[in-house]
Formats: C-alpha cells, structure tokens, sequence
C-alpha cells in the first residue's frame, strides 16, 4: 500500500506528486532491512502494481538494484524510459505482467511493453488478453500467484 491508497492511514491525501514520490518510500523500507541482521539483502525482490509498480522500478534505478523486480500494470508515463533502459544494466531479474483489457486511466500497456522490449532484451513480459488492472489479475489467472512465487524462488536462489 503507498500513502493514501489502499488501506493507509492517510486515505484520501493521495496526490500524483504522492504517488510519483512514492520511490522513496520503497528506498526507506530497503535501507531499514539493511540494518536488520536477519535479512538476506542478496536475496531481495520487489513487486508493485500499477502506482507501486513504477515505485519499485524507480527505488531501484535511483537507489541501486534488488535482484527481482516484479510489475504488474504500470502504464506508460509511469514506466520511464530511464527505467527501461536501466533494466539491462541492473543484473536483476524483472517480469512485467499486463492485460489489454485493463482499461484503468485509458492506458494502452502494448505501448509500455514496446518501451520495456525497445530497451531490454532480458526482461519477461506477460500480456493477457484478460485479467484488469493491477492485482485483479490473481481473480482472472488463479495460477498467476504460484507463477510468481516460483519465478521468485528461482531468481532469488541464483
């Protein structure tokens, strides 16, 4: 959940400066793992949907790379160029998950998938014909979860 979405406790403050800010949170979450003893930085990934998506993506072009970036419809303008072409460079796994029939704001995701694939020769993309925006994937694809975790476990274990 980023500020003001979701279940946060500041629902209803959520701005587009919010939500484009929001890397930084994902940076803060990462830093505050790095001081626990416990945690396995070597094996982290990260995954976001729509808003969070790009989130995560961003914390790792502007604050150094996890190993496993998941993505599930983060539309073009949130899915930047600098971010697409740091995909390849970042020696991280990435997967990006989308549906045509996501319709939320108007996106067309082929052209995000264009960007990603214009930029990237490693990076996994799955477009659905069906499915909607974000997490409601999972309600369309119920095999979807399990793909992810697997995906995770083996990208994670490399």
């Amino acid at each position: 959940d980023m500020r003001g979405f979701g279940e946060s406790a500041n629902l209803g403050e959520a701005t587009m400066k919010t939500a484009q800010d929001s890397w930084q949170d994902v940076v803060a979450a990462t830093n505050y793992l790095r001081t626990r003893q416990e945690v396995n930085m070597e094996a982290i990934g990260y995954s976001g949907a729509s808003f969070s998506g790009a989130s995560v993506a961003n914390a790792g072009v502007n604050s150094g790379f996890g190993k496993a970036y998941l993505i599930l419809a983060t539309p073009i303008p949130w899915m930047t160029d600098k971010i697409a072409m740091a995909i390849d460079g970042s020696e991280a796994s990435w997967w990006y998950i989308a549906s045509k029939d996501d319709t939320q704001n108007g996106y067309n995701y082929q052209n995000t998938i264009d960007l990603l694939q214009r930029y990237s020769d490693t990076i996994k993309v799955t477009f659905f014909d069906t499915g909607g925006h974000g997490s409601m994937m999972f309600r369309h694809h119920p095999d979807l979860e399990e793909k992810i975790a697997d995906w995770f476990f083996k990208v994670l274990k490399q």
